[in-house]
Order: structure tokens, then sequence, then C-alpha cells
């Protein structure tokens, strides 16, 4: 049973590193309407300073949603990371909880060390 379950583990780890990112394609047709649409705005925009001001403050929120929408994709890396700490935790927890209950000892081959490469 124990053979089972780190089998288990070990395939769901390997499904959640090869996850999808978002397809380049995407983000490339995504940008190239993005600066179309912006331009046409430019184009047919009064020209003063409030209306360049405000399509550059809008351009600006735009891109930077869609940096924090790929930021995120990397989750225990980049500019914002999560920290594992907590979960480790909680694992803990669990598997003090399991020692001292009759469950079977299904997360003693758990351990910070072991996740951190």
């Amino acid at each position: 049973m124990t053979l089972a379950g780190k089998i288990g583990d070990i395939r769901w780890l390997l499904a959640q590193q090869s996850a999808e990112r978002t397809p380049k394609a995407f983000v490339g047709l995504l940008t190239f309407w993005l600066t179309s649409l912006f331009a046409s705005f430019g184009l047919f925009a009064p020209h003063n300073l409030v209306a360049a001001l405000a399509l550059t403050l809008c351009a600006l929120a735009v891109s930077g949603a869609i940096g924090m929408i790929l930021e995120l994709e990397q989750t225990f890396g980049g500019l914002l990371c999560i920290s594992p700490r907590p979960m480790y935790s909680a694992l803990s927890i669990l598997r003090d909880a399991a020692a001292q209950s009759d469950y079977p000892k299904t997360l003693a081959h758990i351990s910070p060390a072991s996740r951190r490469s």
C-alpha cells in the first residue's frame, strides 16, 4: 500500500510540474491586439495632454495586468513568490497526528528536505 501511495504522490508531483503555461501564440496575439487597439485609440483621440495621459495610463494598466497574470504562473519563483513553509507546517502537524493515531503511516515519507530539490 505504501508503494502505491508513493507512486501516486510522484505522479501527482509530475503532473503539477509539467503543467502547461500560457501559450506563447496567445500572448503574442493578445499583445498585437492590444497594441493595435491602443494605436487606433491614439489615432482617433483628440490631440491634447489629457487624452495622451489617459491612453498612456490605460495602456500601462493593461500591460501590468497581463504581466501579473504571466507572473502568477510561477508559484514558487519570480517577482511574487509563495512561501512553502505553511504547507510544510501543515504536513508536520498531519504527520504528528498520524503518528499518534492508529492510521497507516502514509505521511512518513514526506519531509521538507525531500521536497526542496
